[in-house]
């Protein structure tokens, strides 16, 4: 391994920004750092997001200026790289956000609260129209498409839940689960549950899944290591 970026702060996600070719490092202290690949990955900006960590940061597949924060301090914002002194959309939820996440066309952005609630939202939408202050000088937080109940408390010892779309039918995505027995779900992009699979193999809550790109075939891995193929 090569070490490309290392600093005081813990660091929570990295994603690439193919278009401006670099790496997105979300930091602990609420910072978004920028490496610049063709500068060996260089840091060639710093911005002072959120006022607490970072959990995950999300790039827009279709338009890679727009991103999407998820942290601490309750709030997921949408962000345009081109100017990045405010968000276009700041918007509250009741407790921590775990994750925030594009779906593989562009068309719904969906957060994962601890709130126990999974929430889509209509990310078109919200990109083509930025949040406007009253006369009073509030803003007026843009509401989710849908949102649906899903115990996300997996407590202290057990990774967070995140939810992952799935490339080949872009208004599914699947997220793991607290019910007994133990099980995944998948849900649509409107909140309408699809399927909940189960089986007597599975002992464990599956904290992360992945869809495969290509088969129909979903990856799950709980906290200790073990990995389940889920397939027809």
């Amino acid at each position: 391994f090569t070490e490309i970026y290392s600093c005081d702060e813990a660091l929570f996600d990295v994603v690439e920004d193919k278009n401006n070719h670099s790496l997105l490092v979300a930091r602990e202290d609420g910072m978004l750092v920028q490496l610049d690949n063709r500068k060996n990955y260089k840091p060639v900006n710093e911005w002072q997001l959120h006022e607490k960590k970072i959990n995950t940061v999300s790039v827009c597949p279709d338009q890679e200026h727009y991103l999407s924060t998820a942290s601490l301090d309750r709030m997921m914002c949408i962000w345009d790289l081109r100017k990045m002194k405010k968000p276009i959309h700041a918007l509250p939820h009741a407790l921590s956000i775990n994750q925030s996440s594009w779906s593989p066309d562009g068309k719904h952005l969906a957060t994962v609260c601890m709130d126990n609630h999974i929430r889509v939202y209509d990310a078109p939408h919200l990109c083509a129209n930025p949040a406007i202050a009253k006369r009073s000088g509030d803003i007026l937080p843009a509401k989710p498409l849908c949102r649906v109940h899903h115990d996300n408390r997996t407590g202290r010892w057990l990774t967070k839940f995140k939810l992952d779309w799935d490339k080949k039918q872009p208004n599914a995505l699947v997220i793991g689960s607290m019910d007994q027995p133990r099980c995944i779900e998948v849900f649509s992009a409107s909140c309408d549950r699809l399927m909940r699979l189960r089986t007597d193999a599975v002992a464990s809550v599956q904290s992360l899944n992945k869809f495969h790109p290509s088969l129909d075939v979903i990856i799950s891995a709980n906290s200790s290591g073990r990995v389940h193929v889920w397939n027809n």
